[in-house]
C-alpha cells in the first residue's frame, strides 16, 4: 500500500512535514489511476479538499491545464495547490507553477507481507 511519507515545496525540492497539512484547504489535481484514493489520502491527513481536478493517466500538462489550475484554486480559496509526486516530475517545464505547487510524496509499505513478498522476489531473481 502506499503511506504519505512528506510534503515537497515543488520547486524548491524542500521536503516538510505532513502537519503542514493539517487543517488546510487544499486544492489538489493528479493524473493517476485512482484519483479518489489521493483525496481520500489528503482527507485522511487532516487537510479538507475544497476542489479537486483530475487528469487522465499519465497527463502530459499544458499551460491551459495550469492556468485551470490556477483559476481553479482561486476559485476555491485554496491555502494550498497540492499534486502527486509522479505529476510533479511531468510540471519541470513550468518552473513558474512549481513555485507555487506543494508535492505529496509517498511510500510503499509491504507490511504485513513484506517479508513473504521479499522472499518471493529474491527467490525468482536466483539465476539457475
Amino acid at each position: 500500500c502506499h503511506r504519505p511519507l512528506d510534503i515537497m515545496r515543488g520547486r524548491e525540492k524542500k521536503c516538510l512535514s505532513l502537519h503542514v497539512l493539517m487543517g488546510k484547504e487544499i486544492y489538489a489535481f493528479a493524473g493517476i489511476g485512482s484519483p479518489a484514493s489521493f483525496c481520500r489520502t489528503i482527507e485522511g491527513l487532516g487537510a479538507s479538499t475544497v476542489g479537486f481536478l483530475p487528469f487522465p493517466d499519465h497527463h502530459v500538462f499544458t499551460r491551459r491545464d495550469i492556468a485551470r489550475i490556477r483559476d481553479r484554486a482561486k476559485h476555491f480559496q485554496a491555502e494550498i495547490i497540492l499534486t502527486t509526486e509522479k505529476d510533479g516530475v511531468r510540471l519541470e517545464e513550468y518552473p513558474d507553477f512549481l513555485e507555487e505547487v506543494f508535492i505529496l510524496r509517498i511510500e510503499m509499505d509491504l507490511s504485513p507481507a513484506g517479508e513473504k513478498f521479499r522472499k518471493a522476489i529474491l527467490q525468482g531473481l536466483k539465476i539457475s
